[in-house]
Parts: C-alpha cells; structure tokens; sequence
C-alpha cells in the first residue's frame, strides 16, 4: 500500500455541467482506488484517548499509539491493607492509583491495575514498619504468569521493622492486568504496605 500522492485523477471531464461522465470513467476508477490506498495506509479503528498516529513498518500502516513525553512517565501505586485469595495461601493484595500523571494505569478492581502496552521498571519507594520477610512479587494477571520479586522485606534484627528493596523490569507488548501478591500462611506477615513507584521507560 502507498499514499497515492501520484495519481491524482484529471478534472476535464467533470469540470462543467455540460461534461459527459462517461468521458469521467477512468477519473472515478482513479478516485475510487485511491481512497481506497489512503484507507489501507491508515489501521486507526479503535483509537484511544491521547493516542497520536505512529507508523507500524511490519503492516504497512498508520496506526494509533501512546504519545512520548520524551522522557520516563511515573505513576505511584499503594498496596494497603487488604487482600483477596488466589489459591493454598497467596493473595492478591489490594492495589490502588495515587500518582498517575501521565495516565497509563488503570485500577481494574480493588486488586488489579491495567498497565498500557510499553516497558516499565516497578520499585517499591516507602513502606510502614511492618516486621515480615514475606516478599512481594508481580503477576501477570491476562497471562497468568509470575513475572518477579518486586519488594524484598529484610527484617532489622528482632526491631519489629524491615528492610523494603527491589525492582522488576518488564515489557508489555499490549494493554495487560497485574496485580501485586504475596504468599505466606500469616495475614499479619502477608498484609505489609508499601508504594511502589512505576516508571514508564
């Protein structure tokens, strides 16, 4: 497929009442096919708020994509109190926005967030003095697949507090639903809050 900036079709023929559109065939069929090239060039049936047209070399085509701000877009998430059972004893934990200035979450439920097609690096900022090891780790909820330890909690000796560190980088080549678990037999160790900062890069 090709812009048909070429093929422009003629005019004489239809440029005066008194033409014969017979005389206007081949203009037509030139018109014709060449709406239907500048249709081809552009894929943009299901375009989203804010999207700008980017090329896709593997369709030949136009189609609609996320706007760069040029740099790394941030979002803030908060895992607060709150869970809901997976399966033995690993729980979803509950899952909400605080930050999202440039709009690539969406919370999905109290216990999933919806994260726009695109790479992203997920590190925890902040948590309370909670006293666990029991980690926190990102899953992949349209696949359902663990993707990797985000928080790693190191108790400080017998203080009662931890250690909160880590990160996990991942790509997502479409729209995809995560959420943010833990496993542990104990609710008080499971039910540790923290934010956790995602850098869209």
């Amino acid at each position: 497929m090709a812009w048909p900036s070429g093929s422009k079709a003629g005019t004489t023929n239809v440029d005066a009442g008194s033409d014969k559109p017979a005389l206007a065939r081949a203009d037509i069929k030139q018109n014709i096919d060449n709406v239907n090239s500048i249709i081809d060039t552009f894929d943009i049936a299901s375009p989203n708020n804010g999207d700008i047209l980017t090329y896709n070399s593997t369709s030949g085509a136009w189609e609609p994509g996320a706007a760069s701000s040029g740099g790394a877009s941030i979002g803030v998430l908060n895992i607060s109190t709150g869970e809901e059972l997976v399966t033995g004893n690993t729980y979803r934990r509950t899952v909400s926005i605080d930050q999202d200035t440039f709009d690539f979450l969406t919370a999905s439920g109290n216990y999933q967030i919806t994260i726009a097609a695109g790479t992203y690096i997920f590190e925890p900022v902040l948590q309370t003095d909670d006293d666990t090891e029991v980690n926190i780790y990102l899953h992949n909820e349209t696949s359902d697949t663990d993707l990797g330890t985000v928080g790693i909690f190191t108790e400080i000796g017998t203080t009662g507090s931890s250690i909160l560190s880590g990160y996990q980088a991942e790509t997502f080549g479409s729209s995809t639903n995560v959420s943010f678990r833990q496993t542990s037999a104990n609710s008080a160790d499971r039910n540790v809050t923290c934010r956790i900062k995602v850098t869209k890069i």
